[in-house]
């Protein structure tokens, strides 16, 4: 997606945009921390973050960190990114941290979560789907809330429902949900008169 395409009133990121990561907080002079999840694996959370992340280096000017957490069971060292202004990434070598640290301690996660909020204005973890791993769950009483990530015509209620009461349980605030992969079908009707 070109930066034109996404600062356009269009964008079905600008809703969310200024919904929540653009109204007043509490603390000015702390970052946003929000992370990404799903019910389900392949809703597109990775697509989510990736473009949201571009539409907010460009339209607020803030600083913003990307760590996709859905990569912790390849076992490698995570290297958060730093997203730029149109979209692209740099990785950040300094702020690397072993898959072992992340999942072995609580307090590992809560500590380098309170280093990125005091480092970036925005930082939004890309988690795997609740069914697949536990980040989301294990990151949520650490962040300032979770985006659920909905694939239209796949996603069941029960599904919906059961990770956000993981969430719930886990200490979580869920503020909101992106609906994905929506297709707009153009009614037979239409056709007939084309």
């Amino acid at each position: 997606m070109k930066q034109s395409e996404l600062s356009t009133p269009q964008s079905p990121y600008t809703g969310l945009l200024y919904s929540i990561f653009q109204r007043p907080r509490e603390n000015d002079e702390k970052g946003l921390v929000v992370a990404f999840t799903s019910s389900l694996p392949g809703e597109g959370v990775t697509y989510v973050v990736s473009h949201l992340s571009g539409l907010l280096g460009a339209q607020t000017g803030g600083s913003v960190l990307v760590v996709d957490l859905s990569k912790l069971s390849s076992g490698a060292p995570l290297v958060p990114q730093v997203a730029g202004p149109s979209g692209e990434r740099k990785a950040l070598p300094e702020a690397a941290f072993r898959t072992q640290d992340w999942t072995g301690s609580w307090q590992f996660r809560r500590d380098l979560i309170a280093q990125w909020r005091s480092r970036f204005e925005y930082v939004l973890l890309d988690c795997p789907g609740t069914g697949m791993g536990s980040e989301a769950i294990a990151v949520a009483q650490h962040v300032d809330g979770i985006i659920l990530v909905v694939e239209a015509n796949r996603t069941k209620n029960q599904e919906l429902k059961f990770t956000e009461h993981q969430i719930q349980t886990a200490g979580g605030k869920i503020l909101g949900y992106v609906l994905n992969k929506r297709r707009y079908l153009v009614p037979g009707w239409i056709y007939d008169r084309l």
